[in-house]
């Protein structure tokens, strides 16, 4: 796991043991399964998360779109496998263990609501973040690293910067920029390979980000005009 400042980014293996635990820790909070899969593959919010709609989902497509908040970009998400799988796992069992669920459930707007129809409770997902994570990695862990670790994701596999800013998001790409730092650990790693690198080329490597920032500036700036 990455740790920058106060915050945990979580590996996809990481996310995927911590998943593991919670289904077997947790077998009845399917909702905040679905909640943990979506926020970390789609870098949501817990509002954002909590307040998607039916109607913005698309199952046949398959995809979704998403309402982000602080004047952020509303794009249409691809559902990846795992995401389906978790949408079924949840329906299937809030309507088998409750047979008026369903019913309840199509007469109102939400995505994920609690077997009393309620909104998702807030402890009902942060506590096993804090309790596994602790557990599993040593980190208390929060919701807000589930979507940072999306972004930190996206840009360690070598995603375009402006691209990561549209999926996230975000309103300015600063918000986006303040990701790569986290990646000079990576640049060093990688220069210490060669004998003869020096630190002013290590140096010339870590600037490649803010570069690449620069750019996407430039660009956002003239789609601007």
């Amino acid at each position: 796991m990455r740790i920058h400042g106060t915050t945990n980014y979580i590996e996809p293996e990481e996310f995927e043991l911590f998943m593991k635990t919670f289904n077997e820790r947790y077998p009845h909070h399917v909702d905040a399964s679905l909640f943990y899969r979506l926020s970390y593959n789609h870098g949501l919010r817990r509002e954002e998360a909590v307040n998607l709609l039916k109607r913005d989902f698309n199952l046949n497509h398959p995809e979704f779109y998403c309402k982000r908040l602080k004047g952020g970009l509303d794009l249409p998400h691809t559902l990846t496998t795992n995401d389906l799988y978790e949408y079924n796992k949840y329906i299937n069992y809030m309507s088998a263990n409750n047979p008026d669920w369903m019913e309840k459930y199509n007469a109102q707007d939400y995505l994920i609501r609690t077997i009393k129809m309620t909104k998702i409770d807030k402890f009902r997902f942060v506590d096993p973040l804090i309790v596994l994570g602790k557990e599993l990695f040593g980190q208390r862990l929060k919701p807000l690293d589930l979507r940072h670790s999306c972004a930190y994701r996206l840009l360690s596999n070598g995603t375009n910067l402006y691209l990561v800013k549209q999926y996230m998001g975000h309103k300015s790409i600063t918000n986006t920029i303040r990701y790569l730092p986290a990646m000079d650990k990576e640049v060093s790693q990688l220069s210490k390979m060669f004998d003869d690198t020096s630190k002013e080329d290590i140096d010339n490597l870590k600037l490649k980000n803010k570069v690449i920032a620069l750019e996407a500036e430039i660009l956002l700036l003239k789609n601007n005009v």
